[in-house]
């Protein structure tokens, strides 16, 4: 590889870099009583040692231990709570070097000594409840998330990791299917971190984490599946709240929401609308030494990235319920997002022989201007069948994405004289559609002798147009580039049918249940001058179990023992279904290579 290949490489490996160097620190322990007895569900918050902000939180599993992962080198310190006990704040400690994985010793809470003149018993929900086939998040028992995004209420809840570009983690485990009120995003990567970034923390009622989720969920995420529930104030007679958020560093950021509720006796009428911003930066400078086979030195490499990612979000739900009936009502939900982004990415290199003789320097400016925007159109109906709890509910969606993406790369490298040596540009379109189509039918049925039971049919249907066209400036004369360049067309049916019971027989709670999904698919590469274009088409019908066990111990419920076995399907998400390559920057490309087999859902 020549110096001038060696610098434009690095000068773009930014992304990469930052993922596997930033935020790879683990830091582990376990939390016990005076007798080293180990506490389940104390509650470990992580915070900054320098402005003491919540980095992440969690509580402790059965064997009292904790674990926050995805850290970067910094000051920490920990406050662990449990009731009844004494509330513990740690030292300041410093994570950081090559230790990536830091076990702390045993944290012994002690019995709280204080003496109470008067007691008030209050109720509150706690920020953790954890239920047979799920732990259930609450963001409003987490003073630190006012004023913040769903995707920074997500990021502190136990057991989930975010990582950059919309990355979402459970337990480790990528591929989460990320659901808002029991609907699936059907978005992953840069799309789904923009949605999340624009709905407010203040318009989430809970968080709901199911790493081995029940029947009624589609069996695609082989992670699991987050259900983010929204708010909804049935209060009779007009009411409101809004929220507004400002935050000011080197750039600002900002998120804003206003609910509005009208509750009669014949319909209800909401509205919740949110709008924010977010401008943060980074500045990354890195240094490699090259060595030639035989081990000499050859070169020097200095690199300044310097990154501004600009943001906006603006979105608004309307909708109204019909009450037809005491026991029935018609709804009707319309839901609009646009967010608008930029990203400007300046790059300063030098390369230097190894008695430091300078021979290039070399600039780099990279821009990339996108645009996403959804629409969501709901049609529900819910009728209550009798007194005991039964009743069938009927959704019928229509949910469409758009986005368009500009990038624009470009390139100098001079020489050690200073003369322009090489130079090129890159642009770049992606337009991308996804429109989708889907109806199910919910019925729940308990019986007298506390067996519940839950069945359901649901059909869907999705069509995604996407498209790469990229252009080569060199010398002057502009080309396109067919290597680069392509479209593929994907269409995708789901038929699936589900049954699931649940009893509790005093503190055994038992859940078991059966989905059943058939999927057919069909996709067309259409090609160009240079590539041949290709046609695929497939259907299989496959079936997932369930089962959910969970013992009580104890009647405070401070003691389980959990059992739970399912099988999932790992779908790729419809950005990762483009047989065509996406390029990150003129030469770090992710390759997806047009082989069938790689890309088909199984």
């Amino acid at each position: 590889m020549s110096i001038k290949e060696i610098a434009l490489f690095s000068c773009f490996w930014i992304g990469s870099f930052m993922a596997q160097s930033q935020n790879d620190y683990t830091l582990q322990g376990q939390i016990t009583d005076e007798k080293g007895s180990p506490i389940e569900l104390a509650t470990v918050v992580l915070l900054s040692d320098g402005d003491g902000k919540m980095v992440q939180a969690g509580y402790t599993e059965a064997d009292g231990s904790f674990a926050f992962a995805g850290l970067s080198a910094n000051g920490y310190r920990l406050e662990v709570s449990f009731v009844g006990l004494a509330k513990y704040v740690s030292q300041p400690m410093a994570i950081g070097g090559a230790n990536k994985k830091v076990q702390l010793p045993p944290i012994q809470l002690l019995p709280d000594e204080a003496q109470l003149s008067e007691v008030t018993v209050t109720t509150r929900k706690p920020y953790i409840e954890r239920l047979a086939d799920r732990t259930i998040v609450n963001p409003d028992a987490l003073i630190s998330n006012a004023g913040s995004s769903a995707l920074e209420a997500l990021e502190k809840a136990p057991g989930v990791q975010v990582g950059d570009g919309g990355d979402v983690r459970l337990k480790g485990r990528s591929g989460v299917a990320i659901f808002i009120d029991d609907k699936p995003t059907y978005l992953s990567g840069t799309e789904l971190e923009s949605y999340l970034r624009s709905i407010p923390a203040s318009s989430i009622k809970q968080i709901e984490l199911m790493p081995n989720p029940p029947a009624k969920y589609e069996a695609g995420g082989n992670a699991g599946v987050i259900n983010i529930v929204t708010k909804r104030n049935r209060a009779p007679g007009f009411n409101g709240s809004t929220s507004l958020a400002y935050t000011q560093g080197k750039y600002s950021r900002s998120n804003n929401s206003l609910n509005l509720n009208l509750n009669r006796q014949k319909f209800g009428l909401f509205l919740n609308l949110g709008a924010g911003h977010r401008n943060f930066f980074q500045d990354l400078n890195i240094y490699r030494s090259y060595t030639r086979m035989d081990g000499d030195p050859s070169a020097d490499f200095a690199q300044n990235s310097y990154i501004v990612p600009r943001s906006q979000s603006y979105n608004a739900k309307l909708g109204l319920d019909l009450y037809l009936s005491e026991k029935t009502t018609l709804g009707f939900v319309v839901k609009a997002l646009a967010n608008p982004n930029e990203r400007q990415t300046d790059n300063t290199a030098i390369v230097l022989r190894p008695d430091g003789f300078l021979l290039n320097n070399v600039l780099a400016d990279n821009a990339d201007n996108a645009s996403f925007r959804n629409g969501t159109y709901n049609l529900n109906l819910r009728h209550q069948l009798d007194s005991t709890g039964s009743n069938i509910v009927f959704d019928a969606d229509y949910v469409t994405y758009r986005t368009d993406a500009d990038q624009f790369f470009q390139n100098f490298i001079f020489e050690s004289s200073g003369n322009l040596g090489y130079a090129d540009t890159i642009r770049g379109g992606l337009p991308s559609y996804i429109n989708i189509y889907a109806a199910k039918a919910d019925y729940t049925k308990p019986f007298a002798n506390g067996l519940k039971m839950e069945a359901g049919l649901k059909s869907a249907f999705t069509e995604t147009d996407n498209e790469a066209a990229y252009t080569k400036t060199l010398a002057g004369q502009t080309f396109i580039n067919y290597d680069l360049s392509n479209r593929f067309l994907y269409d995708e049916w789901i038929h699936a049918a589900y049954l699931n019971f649940s009893k509790t027989l005093g503190r055994l709670d038992l859940q078991a249940g059966l989905r059943v999904e058939n999927t057919s698919l069909e996709g067309t590469q259409l090609g160009n001058e240079v590539k041949p274009g290709s046609k695929f088409s497939r259907s299989y019908t496959q079936a997932f179990p369930t089962f959910f066990a969970n013992w009580r111990l104890d009647s405070l419920d401070k003691n389980t023992i959990s059992l739970s076995y399912g099988r999932r399907i790992d779908r790729p998400f419809f950005q990762d279904l483009n047989p065509f390559i996406s390029p990150l920057d003129p030469v770090h490309i992710l390759h997806r290579q047009p082989q069938p087999a790689a890309y088909l859902r199984p």
